[in-house]
Formats: structure tokens, sequence, C-alpha cells
């Protein structure tokens, strides 16, 4: 609906150039309405670069007009959106994989640069608090594990672990 309001504004604006005949207005108008409606199609299915580019054959026929320039910005600002959101992922990809090789380190450091983005991520957020509970939870490895090799020498011989 507020696709065919734009290309009807489109239209009346377009519709107030006294330049051109009949036919040729009528012409030019469709071309705009064409231009419009593959720009549109190309900002839904996410293609932002072609959305963009139509919208600058529209600007070169008409630099005035502000749906055009208005949806151009659009697609440029959900574009940079997405770029720095795939770059998010990656960084939290890059986390995770850090996590599950036991390097902390890494894993701290590309959370700190999630949370420099994103500042309330949950995922980086989750992160530190694990790598913070299993370096404290390192901390308590070697007398546990002492315990339990004592255990171990204990069921052997048969007696009752302490």
């Amino acid at each position: 609906m507020k696709r065919i309001a734009l290309i009807a504004s489109a239209l009346a604006v377009l519709a107030g150039c006294g330049d051109f005949d009949s036919s040729s207005r009528r012409s030019h108008l469709k071309e705009i309405a064409d231009e419009l409606r593959a720009a549109y199609e190309r900002f839904h299915a996410r293609d932002f670069d072609g959305c963009i580019a139509m919208c600058h054959l529209i600007l070169a026929n008409d630099p005035g007009y502000t749906v055009a320039q208005e949806l151009a910005n659009d697609a440029r600002t959900l574009k940079e959106r997405e770029n720095a959101l795939g770059e998010l992922v990656d960084i939290l990809v890059a986390a995770i994989d850090c996590f599950e090789s036991r390097d902390f380190d890494g894993c701290m450091a590309y959370c700190n640069w999630g949370l420099s983005r994103e500042p309330d991520n949950v995922v980086a957020e989750r992160l530190t608090e694990y790598v913070a509970a299993v370096r404290e939870w390192e901390e308590h490895y070697e007398p546990l594990r002492d315990r339990v090799c004592e255990w171990r020498k204990s069921i052997k011989g048969k007696s009752t672990p302490q």
C-alpha cells in the first residue's frame, strides 16, 4: 500500500512537468514508475546495491525526487546495519571457537570486541560470565583432581573415600 502511494506521488510530481507533450509525459511517467517499482522490489529482496542503483537512475532523470533519495538512504542504512551485524556474528563465532578450544584469553578478547560494538549483546555477556566461572573452577581443579585420585586409590584398596 505504501509503495503504491509512493508511486502515485512520483506520478503526480512528474505530471507537473510542462516540457513534455502528453505521450512523452506518459512514457516518462511509466519509466519512472517502473524504475521505482524495480527499486522497491530490490529493497524488499534485500538487494540494497541494486536498489541504490535504481534510485540513481531515477535521480538522474529527476535529481530532486525525494522518494528516490529517501529510498536510497534507507537502503544504505540497512546495508550498513547488515554489514555490522555480519561482522558481529563473525566476532561471536570466533569467541565461541576460542571458548570451545579453551583459549579463554582469546575468547575474552573477542567478547570485549563484540561488546564494544553492541554493549548489550547477550551472547558476549554470557560467554564472559562462563569464562569467569571456568577460570574460577580451574583454580580448584588441581586440589579436586588430587582428591579424586585419592578416591581411585581408596576404591582399588576397597576402603571408603574421605
